[in-house]
């Protein structure tokens, strides 16, 4: 299993929104959501290669007229062939202090020894056995390409005002004993405006931070993540619903759960059945029993024709529970990847 962080989905604060009839509250939750990139559960260390060609100067950098959108951008030429080198450090930095494999190690200088930029060369079967066996680890992480553009937009005074990085990154991770790795190719773009020009960064400074948050952000991609995200009670003015809220907030979820089921069997208007069902599916979730949330999501599905808008809480909120339904089973899908992921 996968040396990471292990939490729980926790309630965390619930606070009341003003309204002037029925307020609805809301608990934060800290869910955990696969990675983008899968390893096999049974990798523990990793080694990130380079094997990219350098960008040309005259590649992929230009300057901008805002005030003349018939010119073209003006190609201009910067020597930076360090990207590589600044976002495979930042990933290694980041996926060791995710703590998600026992080891990472990193090999800066590139192997791909092609002098054609724009060409993606995959490392060879038997050099990804020989770099696992040499640095004894059991997957590659491989960059075979990455490509920045930067552009410098310039105001009418003919004054830097904004500049833009896009970087374009190709990655395979590589095992020792397959011939086919799985390729990632991944878009981070960054922004820096300012109203003077001496506060924007320099050029070749911006191209560094660029990089360095690219790897950053790719790290955030090969590791799963903790984010967190916001349920919302419906809290009409009603007996069963306080003591339920009441319950809630003393973290007696099941005492909570009965009293809305009751409040869902003896109240005859399907409004109030709908909150009552939308609440109980959110104290599900908190549980960890998906099943039962869907279920009663499912259930809430089937209520929202029949439900009051605007009576007490808007369209939007309504629907807004609709959507929670939706995020519930999505939830359930990611889970099953997720324990792929942590080799549960």
């Amino acid at each position: 299993m996968k040396n990471i962080a292990v939490k729980f989905t926790l309630f965390i604060i619930i606070i009341a929104f003003a309204s002037c009839s029925t307020p609805r509250m809301f608990t934060t939750l800290e869910t955990l959501h696969p990675a983008e990139v899968s390893f096999d559960p049974s990798v523990q260390r990793v080694l990130i290669v380079n094997n990219s060609v350098v960008q040309p100067d005259n590649v992929g950098h230009f300057d901008f007229k805002t005030f003349n959108e018939i010119e073209k951008p003006t190609n201009v030429s910067l020597k930076f062939d360090s990207a590589a080198v600044f976002c495979i450090a930042s990933l290694k930095e980041n996926l060791e202090e995710t703590g998600f494999f026992r080891s990472v190690d990193m090999q800066l200088k590139s192997l791909n020894t092609s002098d054609v930029f724009n060409q993606t060369i995959s490392l060879k079967p038997q050099n990804v056995k020989q770099l696992c066996r040499k640095y004894g680890v059991d997957a590659l992480i491989a960059l075979n390409n990455i490509e920045m553009e930067d552009r410098l937009i310039k105001n009418r005074k003919n004054e830097p005002g904004a500049l833009d990085v896009m970087v374009k990154t190709k990655w395979e991770v590589l095992y020792p004993n397959e011939k086919h790795g799985v390729a990632k190719e991944f878009v981070d773009e960054f922004s820096w405006e300012e109203y003077q020009a001496q506060e924007l960064p320099a050029r070749y400074d911006a191209l560094v931070d660029a990089s360095i948050l690219s790897g950053v952000n790719i790290s955030n991609r090969m590791i799963p993540q903790w984010e967190k995200e916001e349920r919302y009670f419906f809290t009409p003015k009603k007996g069963l619903f306080t003591q339920a809220m009441h319950a809630f907030s003393q973290r007696n979820w099941k005492e909570a759960i009965q009293l809305w089921e009751q409040a869902e069997q003896e109240y005859s208007d399907a409004s109030l059945k709908f909150y009552a069902v939308n609440n109980i599916a959110i104290v599900y979730e908190i549980m960890g029993d998906l099943d039962q949330a869907i279920s009663y999501g499912d259930y809430l599905i089937k209520l929202y024709p029949h439900v009051k808008v605007y009576s007490t809480y808007s369209l939007d909120q309504i629907n807004q529970s609709i959507q929670y339904v939706a995020k519930l089973k999505t939830k359930r899908e990611e889970q099953k990847l997720l324990r792929k992921q942590l080799g549960e």
